[in-house]
């Protein structure tokens, strides 16, 4: 059953393990604001080539100003953008720190062997900790991450009928039926209001947050 990879619940509960080991305190995977790709159609994924970029299904958690986020979504990722590469069974993680700025590990996170590594490390572990294994190095208390989207973000946003001039669009690009924008960084008010103006000449149909460079 291909639905917690599909739904993003299993991406929800790896970025809850990391946010967990990075806020200090202990974050759910029910409380990530989680969205797969069910959804996702073959004019998104078009739409987004014609922009250069893919559409990804990424977990991310940041912390800003001493307030966490996290979320799973799909995002447009640029074609330029080191998790534009990463195909079939690989998977990534992505960090960046105040001192060491970006830095990614890359390797196969599905399929039997990659599977069976994992689980054998952990029984491992667990023997050689005299039958304890504690995996957790955090607070049981609980944190409640809020939406990356509350902090200023770039946008995709796909839309079918006439071009809508916005000073916040930054690129635009035909794609069928309508057109394909990326927009300057912006409030969640300031999305809200753009497609509302969209909206009044034209139908949004996709909104893909971009990932941060």
């Amino acid at each position: 059953n291909p639905q917690a990879d599909i739904e993003g619940y299993d991406a929800a509960r790896k970025i809850a393990i990391l946010a967990s080991m990075i806020c200090g305190r202990h974050i759910s995977y029910e409380d990530i604001p989680t969205q797969g790709i069910g959804k996702m159609t073959k004019a998104d994924i078009e739409s987004a080539a014609a922009l250069g970029g893919r559409l990804k299904l990424i977990s991310s958690c940041q912390k800003v100003n001493g307030r966490f986020y996290a979320a799973v979504e799909p995002m447009f990722v640029p074609g330029h953008h080191p998790l534009a590469t990463v195909n079939s069974v690989y998977n990534a993680v992505m960090l960046n720190s105040s001192m060491l700025g970006d830095t990614m590990f890359y390797g196969k996170g599905a399929g039997k062997l990659a599977t069976a590594s994992a689980v054998v490390a952990d029984i491992l572990a667990a023997l050689n900790g005299n039958g304890v294994y504690e995996m957790n190095t955090w607070s049981p208390i609980r944190e409640e991450p809020a939406h990356p989207s509350d902090c200023p973000n770039s946008y995709m946003l796909r839309v079918e009928g006439a071009q809508v001039e916005a000073p916040v669009l930054d690129e635009i690009v035909p794609s069928a039926g309508g057109w394909t924008a990326l927009t300057a960084q912006c409030s969640r008010q300031e999305l809200e209001e753009l497609v509302h103006l969209i909206g009044a000449q034209a139908k949004v149909c996709s909104v893909f947050r971009k990932i941060e460079e």
